[in-house]
């Protein structure tokens, strides 16, 4: 019979994955590469990126029940957008709660441009309001938006964000730009619509 000690097995559990040689850390939005593991080969020129986005609204009672405040996660998701039309990417923002039927976000999908064009969705986005609570019906909901866009846009893969602010990162990561310079050529707003029952 062998017998072995924590302190035995951990060197070579280490070494077996791949050891701790270095801190790990997030690689910010240049760093990651198209054609990585991670991402398809494909790149995009700017206004190609069409994105539909959802989260909570800034005034919704489970962010102020937080303590967090509404005027500041407001500017901050409306200056992230900005942000996002600024680099050229195309985006329909859609804030709504869990009391909010999901058919709002349905009807969004399918919602067509100024146009009248039904818009194709290269992406999908959550909010981390969403993806990040702790709330049995946001958490029910959270599962339901990523059915929502299996159903209804497959072929659209879903960023995340990590807070009001990281939207367009999550954007850039998964959706690079070939030149990398879209400042002359902005992207559309699809629409910013907010729904909330009890705001």
């Amino acid at each position: 019979m062998c017998s072995f000690t924590l302190r035995d097995v951990l060197p070579l559990t280490f070494s077996l994955i791949g050891g701790l040689s270095a801190p790990v850390s997030a690689a910010p939005f240049n760093q990651v590469q198209a054609g990585s593991d991670a991402f398809p080969n494909k790149q995009y020129n700017c206004g190609e990126v069409n994105i539909i986005f959802t989260g909570l609204p800034a005034s919704h009672p489970i962010l102020t029940s937080q303590g967090l405040d509404p005027a500041l996660i407001n500017a901050s998701i409306r200056a992230n957008t900005d942000e996002i039309l600024r680099l050229g990417y195309n985006i329909r923002a859609v804030l709504m709660g869990p009391e909010v039927p999901i058919s709002h976000l349905i009807d969004q999908i399918h919602a067509p441009d100024s146009q009248g064009r039904e818009i194709p969705w290269t992406g999908t986005g959550v909010g981390f309001g969403v993806r990040g609570s702790n709330r049995e019906d946001v958490t029910i909901r959270f599962g339901e938006i990523i059915q929502t866009y299996r159903d209804q846009v497959p072929s659209a893969p879903t960023v995340f964000d990590y807070d009001p602010n990281s939207a367009s990162w999550a954007i850039q990561s998964r959706f690079p730009f070939v030149g990398g310079d879209c400042s002359t050529t902005p992207g559309k707003d699809l629409g910013f619509d907010v729904y909330c029952d009890i705001c």
